[in-house]
Parts: structure tokens; C-alpha cells; sequence
């Protein structure tokens, strides 16, 4: 006969079973994580914001190498988590089970649901014309055509259109046809990065410059006019001191420490150890190296006095940026390939690294939500999984419902601010998540003794203190001081007053919504605190 709390025990999950399978291999991770890292983001961003930050190669091969090596810090706590803890809900279920319930519910509303609906309508979904479609064609002389795409319409059309094949890719093909799908593209991105960087080296700087004038001359500029211009409109060198450096590298610290999403599909990988390390280490370890090659090889041939003057006209003087495409280093890699083929090769590489995004986007959400409604949280229909394909096809049809929804708000001026306002600062949001993560790590070989002691990959001790308590104060530090760095440079990072009311009330009503839950939960007969007291079920 089983007693009261057995009963009550057995109502807590949902099922015995998850009804995910293994079937992500070491590649697929690789390139999930690749896509986390949104690499073909780091390129774009040192070639945007990063100029702005800090000046000369020597010191941006400074910023690039801290800020990943900082940011390995955070990918070897997720790491030991997702090796310990290999269940799919990312830090959600690391936290919920460590530290406190609402705090899990806390980590997984900030980074599980918002910010994939973030990313995916302000980001995957359209970047993707502005950062690669948009600079081949002023490249190629359709500079007009470029520019008419900027229309938000135009862009909330094409945005919906690629979320709606992505959710026909996952809903009806399932994960392999996703993976597959994902490592195609994602691996031309690569090349395609790639293949900019070479396109650097083989014009050398004279030739670049005489390449740039020749594309700029049709909008009434050249490379000259460029920096003149920009000294006219306030333009001054940035520095290449170590406070510059330190803020240039936390532009690099919020993109390489991503290379941690599959967490979010822990249950789901076939040999997690191995899969998760190639994964989340490998993949930081690929786009350091592809990083510090091309944008090195874009800094000495394009000029860094040129690429810091066109910025900083791009970014805040957008009126006296004559050219019809963003400063990004597909515009440039562009100009130096001064080959249809090669353009276009660099080209699918932005369009591919930023709509692939969006299929990131899915599956952290949808994996969010299903960990969720598996501990009761959310409605118990988000965790239904397909008999065929062993996903969360409800979950898939919520995301792509509400990522439409978001780009057809996005139309509206007034209200596309703030949601622009959200995706910029971001990475504001996720440093309080892996920052809740690392106080778990400190605190996991205490408070759960026999998974350190049976499970954790590191087990060391130094002076009788766990490793992996240490590793977690070091990163728990480095994220408030870069957080603070974010905070104290709002011009660079887009963290306004607005936004950090904005999470300040996400917070609390994330927090408030756990309480609730577990209230109603209670009156329903089912006392949720008992999932939080054992790891999920595979």
C-alpha cells in the first residue's frame, strides 16, 4: 500500500518519463552552441560598436583574447551543470534545484522565454537583410534596393516568413531535420566568415582603399571624406588604454559566454559529457580563433582610423553616414572581395548566422517551457511531446504565434522602441541568470553532496574547497563587474532607465508568478516543492 506523500510524489511530474530522446550528436551541439555564440555577431559587432570602444590591432587583439577568455569562466560552469544535471530546461532546472524553486522560475522566465522572443523577433527573424542582404547589394550597385529594405514592413513581412518555415521545419520534421539543417547553414557561415578574412589579406591596404572609393564614390564620398567628415560632426580618436580595453571586452565577454545553450537540451544529447565540452568549449575555442583572424585581417588592411570614423558616423551621426548599408564587416569584406562569387559567399554568411537565430530561439523556448510545465508551472499541454518526432510541438506553435505577434507590433513606432530597447540590452538580463548559476555551482557540492560526489565531472579540491566553488566565485565576480561595465556605458550597450525598470518589474512578477502558482497548485492538491527536491526524470 503506498502512503499519502508516494501518491502525492507520483502527481508532481506529469509522466515518469520526459518522451524526449537522445538523438543531438557531438556535431550538432557544436554548431548549436556556434549559433548560441551567434559568431557572425561578434564579427559585426567588432566592426560596429568596437571601433567605438577602443583603437589600433594590438589593443583589439587585447579586447578579443579577455573577453574570451573571461567568458570560458561562464561556459565551464555550464558545462559542469549540464554534465551533473543532464536534463533539458538549461539553467532552470540548475537553479530550481539548487538554490530555490522561484529563482529557477525566475532564470527561465528571463532566459528561456523572453529573451528567445526577444532575439527572434528583433534579431533572427530580420537582421539578417540589414547585416548580409543589404551590404552585398550595395555592393553589387543596388544601393536603392538596399536601402528600400529597411522599410519595417518589408522587414516584419520577410521576418514572419522565416519564422513560419522554421516552425514548419521543427513542427514537421522534428529535431533531425532541424540539426541537419542547422549545421548546412551554419557551416557556410563559417566559410563564408571565413572567406572575408581571406578577401582582407589578398587586396592589401592601398588596393582596399582604392576598391572602398570606387563603391563610395556613386553616394558622394570616399574613405577620405569619410574621417574628414566624421571629425566635422565631433569624431575623436578612442583610446587603446586599459580602460578602453576593458570596455571593448565586454562587447566580446556577452557573445562569447552564449556558447552555454545547450543546456536547454541536456536530456536530449548522445554522450552529454563529450557532446556538451566540444560544445560549449569548442565552440568559443572555433569562433575566438575565426574572430581574431578576420577582424584582425579587416583592422590592418581597412585601416583602423577609417573603420572607427565610419562608426562612429553609422552609430551616432547616422544623418552624415552617406552609404546606404551599415558599418558591418559584411559592407567591407565585401569591397575587398570585388568578386560576385566571393560576395556572395560572405553575404550567406550573415544571412545564414543571424537566421539561424531564430531556430535557436525555438527549441530554448521550447525546451524552457516544456521543463516548466513538467514541474507544473505552466499548463501541463506545453509538455506534450510527439509521438513521431519526440518534441514539444505546442510549445513550437506558441513560440512561432507569439514571435509573430511581436514582429507585427514591431511596426508600430512607439511600442517597436521599447522591444528594440530590450534586444539591445539584453545581455543585461542573461548576466543575472548566469550569475544565479554560478552561485548555485559554489554552493552545489554542499547542498547536494551526492551529485558533486556521483555525477560532477570535477570532484578536485583545493585547501578542502571544491574546484567548482571556486570556478563559481570567479565568475560570479567577473558578471558584476561587467554588468557594471554595461550599466556605467548605457550609450554602447542600450541599457536606458527604461530597461532596467523594465527588468525590474519582469523580475518581480516572475518571482510573484512562482508564488502564485505554487498557491494554486496546493488548492489543486498537488504540492510542487516536491519536484524541486529531486533532479527530473529522462
Amino acid at each position: 500500500m503506498e502512503s499519502k506523500d508516494q501518491k502525492e510524489k507520483k502527481q508532481v511530474f506529469l509522466r515518469d518519463a520526459t518522451g524526449l530522446v537522445k538523438e543531438a550528436s557531438a556535431l550538432d551541439i557544436f554548431q548549436f552552441n556556434a549559433v548560441s555564440v551567434t559568431g557572425v555577431s561578434i564579427v559585426s559587432g567588432s566592426m560596429l560598436l568596437l571601433p567605438l570602444m577602443t583603437f589600433g590591432v594590438t589593443a583589439v587583439f587585447e579586447t578579443i583574447a579577455i573577453g574570451f577568455v573571461l567568458a570560458l569562466l561562464v561556459n565551464f560552469v555550464y558545462y559542469i551543470f549540464s554534465t551533473t544535471i543532464p536534463r533539458s530546461g538549461g539553467d532552470y532546472v540548475y537553479i530550481s534545484r539548487v538554490l530555490h524553486p522561484s529563482l529557477g522560475v525566475l532564470s527561465a522566465g528571463l532566459t528561456g522565454v523572453f529573451g528567445p522572443l526577444i532575439l527572434a523577433s528583433t534579431f533572427g527573424a530580420t537582421v539578417w537583410v540589414s547585416a548580409g542582404l543589404s551590404p552585398l547589394l550595395s555592393a553589387i550597385g543596388r544601393g536603392g534596393l538596399a536601402a528600400d529594405l529597411s522599410n519595417t514592413t518589408i522587414l516584419t513581412g520577410l521576418g514572419i516568413i522565416v519564422t513560419v518555415l522554421f516552425a514548419s521545419l521543427l513542427i514537421f520534421g522534428g529535431n533531425k531535420s532541424f540539426y541537419r539543417m542547422n549545421n548546412v547553414l551554419y557551416g557556410i557561415a563559417i566559410l563564408g566568415v571565413l572567406a572575408g578574412g581571406i578577401a582582407f589579406l589578398a587586396v592589401g591596404h592601398n588596393q582596399f582603399v582604392n576598391l572602398f572609393n570606387s563603391f563610395a564614390a556613386p553616394y558622394g564620398t570616399n574613405a577620405t571624406g569619410v574621417i574628414n567628415t566624421a571629425k566635422s560632426v565631433g569624431y575623436t580618436q578612442p583610446s587603446a588604454g586599459a580602460g578602453a580595453i576593458l570596455l571593448g571586452s565586454a562587447l566580446l565577454f556577452t557573445s562569447f559566454y552564449w556558447a552555454t545553450q545547450s543546456a536547454f537540451v541536456g536530456g536530449e544529447i548522445r554522450n552529454a559529457r563529450r557532446s556538451h565540452f566540444y560544445g560549449m568549449i569548442g565552440a568559443s575555442i572555433l569562433w575566438f580563433v575565426v574572430t581574431a583572424f578576420v577582424v584582425l585581417a579587416a583592422y590592418a588592411i581597412v585601416g583602423s582610423t577609417l573603420i572607427s570614423s565610419a562608426s562612429y558616423l553609422d552609430y551616432f551621426q547616422p544623418g552624415s553616414w552617406a552609404i546606404p548599408t551599415v558599418s558591418f564587416f559584411a559592407l567591407y569584406a565585401n569591397i575587398a572581395a570585388h568578386n560576385i562569387y566571393v560576395q556572395v559567399l560572405i553575404s550567406l554568411a550573415f544571412i545564414f548566422g543571424y537566421v539561424t537565430v531564430t531556430g535557436w530561439s525555438f527549441i530554448v523556448f521550447s525546451r524552457s517551457v516544456f521543463a516548466l510545465s513538467f514541474d507544473r508551472i505552466l499548463p501541463s499541454r506545453l509538455a506534450d511531446i510527439n509521438d513521431r518526432f519526440h518534441t514539444p510541438v505546442k510549445a513550437f506553435f506558441t513560440f512561432a504565434v507569439a514571435t509573430v505577434i511581436l514582429l507585427a507590433v514591431l511596426t508600430v513606432g512607439s511600442v517597436a522602441t521599447q522591444i528594440y530597447t530590450l534586444g539591445v540590452g539584453l545581455n543585461v538580463v542573461y548576466m543575472i541568470a548566469f550569475f544565479l548559476t554560478s552561485i548555485a555551482l559554489i554552493i552545489l557540492p554542499y547542498r547536494e553532496k551526492r551529485l558533486f560526489e556521483t555525477t560532477c565531472p570535477v570532484k578536485q579540491k583545493i585547501g578542502g574547497v571544491p574546484v567548482i566553488s571556486i570556478l563559481g566565485v570567479a565568475t560570479a565576480i567577473v558578471l558584476v563587474i561587467y554588468e557594471y561595465v554595461f550599466i556605467a556605458n548605457r550609450v554602447y550597450f542600450g541599457v536606458t532607465t527604461g530597461l532596467l525598470e523594465s527588468i525590474g518589474v519582469i523580475i518581480v512578477l516572475l518571482l510573484a508568478f512562482y508564488f502564485v502558482v505554487q498557491y494554486i497548485r496546493k488548492r489543486q492538491g498537488f504540492d510542487i516543492t516536491l519536484a524541486y527536491k529531486e533532479v527530473p526524470p529522462e
